[in-house]
């Protein structure tokens, strides 16, 4: 439906731009520690949710001309207390907090946190933006 609605207003030549910002989920050690915890205590949760093969996707578009795909690699240096605070937003957590409570489950990532915090005090949170260009 997307697509489709895309073909509908994208002109001849015209180029339709998908960014996809996504954390390291098994490379980066404190994302891969925090998964392994949520994978342990949630029945059914996995990481690999978030994972998809979007440049095929794209390349299957029976209206794509031309798809081309660059990667940018990056890291969010955030407090431990911010770090707890972003993962606890993201809806795929709620399960988490129902089996912990919100103050446990702040405690563990904080826990989490605190082994793999710099020096200064921070955490490293390692994305990857994926952008895919896809011309008409």
């Amino acid at each position: 439906m997307f697509y489709g609605e895309a073909a509908r207003v994208l002109a001849t030549g015209g180029a339709l731009c998908l960014l996809y910002n996504n954390r390291s989920l098994y490379d980066d050690p404190l994302m891969a520690a925090f998964e392994t915890l949520v994978e342990e205590t949630v029945d059914g949760y996995d990481r690999a949710y978030r994972t998809w093969d979007l440049l095929s996707e794209t390349r299957a578009i029976d209206w794509a001309a031309e798809v081309k795909q660059t990667r940018h690699p990056w890291t969010w240096r955030l407090s431990p207390e911010d770090f707890a605070g972003l993962m606890l937003s993201r809806s795929k957590m709620r399960p988490f907090v129902d089996v912990h409570g919100v103050d446990r489950a702040r405690a563990l990532i904080l826990d989490l946190a605190a082994v793999h915090r710099a020096v200064d005090g921070l955490v490293d949170v390692e994305y990857s933006t994926q952008v895919v260009l896809v011309r008409r």
